[in-house]
């Protein structure tokens, strides 16, 4: 799991722990999105949810971001701020991208891999030009990208094929 589901999923449960102390009335918790903050002196993630939740919980922004930063635990999080009238600002500890980062190291070539699929292989057409049109950039990129994803062991299930040739301006048989 990556810091942004762990976060998230920490928010959602303090709005849930929220709701149990009766701190904030029942009610689902919208989509959570974290973003970057163009500034690093405002953090590492910050969200809006308080404020798109305040029609939810009958509450100020304001209000939902002080409960919800009450309720936050996380070993991971150095410690959180609200700003404006309610976006709320995470900092995380130092040692969570390193931990990451060791992860990766560790991973090596296999690192952002797939696992394999028993399920059968796909095949990707990926150049598959008009015979009677003239050809355009376009194909030479789409050939380019197919080649890629392909051959790409990332991709889990590789293919069994890759683009259709067209000789002499005739489409392949079979």
């Amino acid at each position: 799991m990556d810091i942004k589901d762990k976060l998230i999923q920490a928010i959602r449960f303090a709005a849930d722990k929220a709701m149990e102390k009766e701190e904030l009335p029942t009610g689902e918790l919208p989509q959570i999105v974290l973003e970057v903050p163009p500034k690093k002196e405002l953090g590492d993630f910050a969200t809006n949810v308080a404020m798109q939740s305040a029609r939810v919980f009958h509450k100020s922004p304001r209000q939902i971001a002080e409960i919800l930063q009450a309720n936050m635990e996380g070993d991971w999080l150095d410690h959180m701020e609200i700003a404006g009238p309610g976006f709320l600002n995470f900092y995380l500890k130092g040692n969570v991208l390193l931990e990451s980062f060791q992860k990766i190291y560790e991973a090596g070539d296999a690192f952002g891999n797939l696992p394999k699929k028993a399920e059968p292989k796909i095949q990707v057409e990926y150049v598959s030009a008009n015979p009677t049109g003239l050809l355009h950039v376009g194909h030479g990129r789409g050939a380019a990208a197919g080649s890629a994803l392909c051959k790409s062991p990332a991709c889990g299930r590789l293919s069994d094929a890759g683009g259709v040739l067209h000789q002499r301006c005739r489409q392949p048989d079979g």
